[in-house]
């Protein structure tokens, strides 16, 4: 709610998908917008590589759960945060798409510390209508330049990327 790229989107009444792996976010999420068809929930962690049961480190549903130990040992060091560890399901880019489609125009990636393995994984040629790419960069913003060739950048913070196409 206090972080989310999206939600902003949402209150101005854009559907789309959501992905939160999280619990306490995902239902958070679902019992808020349980009654608004134009918005799907998935419950399940998305990555580039093989996807198996994995360790997901709760964060206890703020907007720093991930499942890098790495990324964990940052945040806890640094601000304290505590970390509880569970299992989930993790899904790959190709089953999230094949499952919820390539008909959408706005796209944010925020994924703690695998956004930039998701975003070399993301399908843009076949996101026709996509119009808004918006991308936690972790650094990567040469990287992430080079491959959205083509599109105008937007913006730029210590965060996020925001790149457009007409």
């Amino acid at each position: 709610v206090v972080m989310s790229n999206t939600r902003c989107l949402v209150e101005k009444g854009r559907g789309g998908v959501y992905v939160a792996p999280a619990p306490d976010n995902a239902l958070r999420f679902l019992r808020e917008y349980r009654f608004n068809r134009e918005i799907l929930l998935v419950n399940a962690a998305v990555v580039a590589s093989d996807p198996v049961l994995a360790k997901f480190w709760d964060s206890n549903g703020d907007a720093v759960g991930s499942t890098s130990e790495a990324h964990v040992a940052k945040w806890e060091a640094g601000s304290g945060v505590r970390f509880a560890p569970y299992l989930t399901k993790q899904i790959s880019v190709d089953e999230l798409f094949a499952a919820v489609g390539y008909d959408f125009s706005v796209l944010s990636l925020d994924v703690e510390s695998i956004n930039l393995a998701l975003f070399q994984a993301l399908p843009l040629d076949q996101l026709a209508k996509l119009k808004v790419l918006v991308v936690e960069h972790d650094g990567n913003v040469d990287i992430i330049r080079r491959r959205m060739a083509g599109w105008r950048e937007l913006a730029l913070n210590g965060e996020n990327l925001v790149f457009a196409r007409d």
